[in-house]
């Protein structure tokens, strides 16, 4: 026996729950004496894991987030003209693998989370598709790429003419594709739709090839990547080179979100003209250091760790700085310390910007207390490079070189040992004894 619970919904009835054991049902056109308008969120979760074929009436004109989540046995779906909305994931965990969207439905939330291919109605004066990208369409031709099949793996798509518009999720986790050709009709990509490979275990750094079909107004194509046109510049979209240190175009004033996303940078300098840089414009990257060029500041980064690596890389563009120290600087002072951590905290002594006095006095003690444990740990390394830095910052004095010089002798590290040796030498000469009376 199939029972239905509703509730009132606009001028008719929104159904939303199903219960029952049935293998195909034909949801009614009226329940309790009213037409059924919306099919509600979850409608189906209890006791649709049975059902395998549902028939939806004309008369329902949305159907709500979810409403046939985990209908796993469900293969066919119809979908009846007069249909208006599909609301965010309305058949997630379901076996639905091909649904035809008739030719009344105008809106479908967030499309690139359907796992099923779209057949649209060649009626349907809102949406188009070419089989892999589903499109919003205007006077009938590609307006906006709304997302691309999840089910087909391309590792290149070519965009139908016309199409003005990306939109910001349309190639979301489509890890697959590797090449975008862009028609000459693109007016914009929203920010972050170049991300397709967000998944920074996976060291896929995603689309890097760009064939811009001229002429274009709007962008630009080079052999390091995709550009925007600004009126005073440009804007770098997809870093797409293959150096381990790039340096910017002059002309570049901005970078978009995602836009060094998992390539195989290891060190960037970042102009002062650069006056915008997006959100996870890093992430993903193996990047040992940054230079802020308007103050000279450098910055390292604990590459070895890629937890640590994914909350630091998120200080660029913060808050509208070109880097915010603020998660940076708190992740400092730690028990765990090695050559790469020191050396953070020796560039933040060094180059102390938006340092305040009493966090700079704390990092000075904090490493003052460690001084005969890193000097340990510098040796084990044979890390003359960050002793130098340790050096620099003032923490090698008068009355502790000879102690830490005796304590690289005894580890063995006669490089570092000769180098404190020369180093106090110069900074702290022996004083000659004063005979005159």
């Amino acid at each position: 026996m199939i029972k239905y619970t509703t509730e009132p919904w606009q001028d008719g009835v929104c159904l939303t729950q199903y219960q029952g054991d049935e293998e195909t049902i034909e949801i009614p056109e009226k329940l309790d004496g009213l037409p059924v308008r919306c099919i509600g969120s979850r409608a189906f979760y209890e006791y649709g894991t049975m059902l395998e074929k549902i028939v939806v009436p004309g008369t329902v004109k949305r159907i709500d987030p979810q409403a046939f989540e985990l209908c796993m046995n469900l293969t066919e779906l119809t979908l009846e003209t007069g249909l208006e909305e599909l609301g965010s994931e309305f058949l997630l965990a379901s076996g639905v693998e091909k649904l035809y969207v008739p030719s009344t439905v105008r809106l479908i939330e967030r499309p690139e989370r359907l796992e099923c291919e779209l057949l649209i109605d060649p009626d349907n004066p809102y949406f188009l598709t070419d089989g892999y990208g589903l499109y919003s369409a205007r006077d009938r031709r590609p307006d906006k790429l709304l997302c691309v099949s999840q089910k087909e793996e391309r590792t290149e798509y070519a965009l139908l003419p016309g199409t003005r518009r990306i939109a910001k999720r349309a190639l979301r986790d489509r890890e697959s594709l590797k090449k975008l050709t862009l028609p000459s009709s693109l007016e914009t990509i929203e920010e972050g739709a170049l991300i397709n490979s967000r998944n920074l275990y996976n060291k896929d750094p995603g689309i890097t090839g760009f064939c811009l079909e001229k002429p274009n107004p709007v962008f630009l194509t080079a052999e390091d990547g995709l550009y925007q046109k600004k009126p005073d510049g440009l804007k770098l979209l997809r870093y797409t080179g293959k150096d381990e240190e790039p340096r910017l175009r002059p002309d570049v004033l901005e970078i978009e979100r995602g836009a060094f996303l998992k390539s195989g940078i290891r060190r960037i300098s970042i102009p002062e003209r650069i006056r915008a840089i997006g959100k996870k414009a890093f992430s993903g990257c193996p990047l040992e250091k940054a230079v802020l060029e308007k103050t000279g500041t450098k910055i390292a980064f604990p590459v070895e760790n890629s937890y640590l690596m994914k909350d630091l890389l998120k200080g660029f563009g913060r808050n509208g700085k070109q880097y915010d120290f603020s998660v940076y600087d708190r992740h400092l002072q730690t028990d765990y310390l090695n050559g790469r951590r020191v050396e953070m905290i020796c560039c933040r002594l060094l180059y102390p910007q938006e340092l305040p006095a009493e966090r700079e006095a704390g990092l000075r003690e904090f490493v003052a207390d460690r001084m005969e444990k890193i000097v340990d740990v510098l040796a084990g390394e044979n890390n003359i490079r960050v002793l130098g830095q340790l050096a620099r910052a003032g923490f090698f004095t008068e009355n502790n070189i000879q102690m830490h010089t005796e304590q690289l002798n005894r580890s063995g590290a006669r490089e570092m040992m000769a180098f404190l040796m020369e180093y106090k030498n110069t900074h702290f000469p022996e004083k000659e004894f004063d005979f005159s009376l």
